[in-house]
């Protein structure tokens, strides 16, 4: 068996890691290795690199410094074709790094579970076994302009929702959560939640169920993504 390949993940906020997306990363052959908001730009030479998400925007580069290191790493991993993952902020890193304006979102920020539904081309290798329409985490409020790429997905309130550029991703919902991360998340996030007007119970009632049923869904995407990510 080959050396498994190292995967690097930034991260953003504590609480915001690889969560379901880990496993599927070590089945494919990858040793994982997490960093807290410490980019470095030798970094465009990891065989794997995963943006993750956070509550910070692409734009604000001037209160967090790092954003604009890892937008230029994923820049150069796009021009030398080597693979990422971005996973809603760390989609919107990748689709600026591709040429796309990422801003706030003129409807709001959307926090809860929803659908999304493909839009790519019925012969990619992450959409193949995947449904026309499954639930999925949302929970943003800034989205971008169409990608110089391949859409693969997307939304009711926001349409980027997911995209492919030569062998990148990026998926604006998030992909790597659970209803355990899920619950986490929104019992985390309580007093926010209902300072802005939601209430997390029902945040909780309506949105398990629907995450219950679309966990062999997510499954198979982030299998997909490990696998196409290593090659296979």
């Amino acid at each position: 068996m080959s050396a498994p390949l190292l995967a690097i993940a930034y991260v953003h906020e504590p609480h915001e890691g690889l969560a379901r997306l880990a496993a599927p990363l070590v089945r494919a052959g990858f040793r994982l290795e997490e960093r807290y908001r410490a980019p470095d730009p030798a970094d465009v030479e990891a065989p794997l690199l995963v943006a993750l998400g956070g509550p910070m925007g692409v734009y604000e580069a001037d209160r967090f410094p790092f954003l604009a290191t890892e937008e230029q790493v994923l820049r150069a991993r796009l021009a030398a074709d080597r693979p990422s993952i971005g996973l809603c902020l760390g989609a919107q890193l990748l689709a600026a790094a591709a040429g796309s304006t990422v801003r706030r979102g003129s409807r709001g920020k959307v926090i809860g579970v929803g659908p999304v539904h493909r839009v790519g081309p019925a012969g990619d290798p992450l959409l193949r076994e995947l449904p026309d329409t499954f639930d999925v985490v949302h929970w943003h409020g800034d989205t971008f302009d169409p990608v110089p790429g391949t859409a693969l997905f997307g939304g009711e309130t926001y349409p980027a929702q997911g995209f492919r550029v030569g062998r990148s991703v990026g998926l604006q919902f998030h992909a790597e959560l659970g209803p355990e991360g899920f619950r986490e998340w929104i019992e985390g996030s309580a007093a926010a939640l209902r300072a802005s007007g939601r209430d997390p119970a029902a945040l909780l009632a309506s949105g398990l169920p629907r995450l219950e049923v679309a966990l062999p869904v997510l499954d198979r995407l982030l299998e997909g993504l490990a696998r196409t990510a290593r090659g296979g």
